[in-house]
């Protein structure tokens, strides 16, 4: 579809098809090839429907292709590679439409209600967004980890120091 949201295709030239569903632009091309064809079907594969999905891992999204009319959210999540264990599976957000002023679903996997919710078929550019868990323990250290090293160092070249001067 070029962005004026027209189609060009052989025989019947430039077609505007923009704003319309896919049963509603195989209907109108039907008609457009009725003058060239006796009952003609036309079947229309939208290729680049796809969704975007950050599992948990506090940065690292993937994209996976709605291959199906009918993918649901757990299908998405599974070939995203699934809940990784740094996300809450009690705090998925489903974010749907423009993003100036998206609408937001939570849901919960971790109850048997909110495996409900799972369900929920996907449309083309939703995102799901797993929260990570707060690792804040893990990332203090990795913070102190370097200035401890230092300290160490330091205290060790003392001890040899002091070792050498009082033998």
């Amino acid at each position: 579809v070029e962005p004026d949201g027209q189609i060009k295709l052989p025989i019947v030239g430039k077609i505007k098809i923009a704003g319309l569903t896919v049963r509603e632009a195989e209907k109108s091309l039907e008609q457009e090839y009725a003058t060239f064809y006796n009952k003609p079907f036309v079947m229309i594969k939208v290729i680049n429907r796809r969704v975007m999905v950050f599992p948990g891992t506090g940065g690292m999204g993937r994209t996976v292709n709605l291959d199906n009319e009918n993918m649901n959210l757990i299908e998405a999540l599974a070939l995203a590679g699934g809940l990784t264990n740094t996300g809450k599976s009690y705090k998925i957000k489903l974010i749907r439409g423009d993003l100036r002023n998206p609408k937001v679903m939570l849901i919960d996997l971790s109850t048997i209600e909110g495996m409900s919710q799972s369900n929920l078929l996907l449309q083309a550019n939703d995102i799901i967004y797993v929260e990570p868990v707060p690792r804040v323990s893990q990332e203090l250290l990795s913070q102190l980890a370097p200035i401890i090293g230092i300290i160490t160092s330091l205290a060790l070249v003392y001890q040899i120091a002091d070792g050498l001067r009082n033998p």
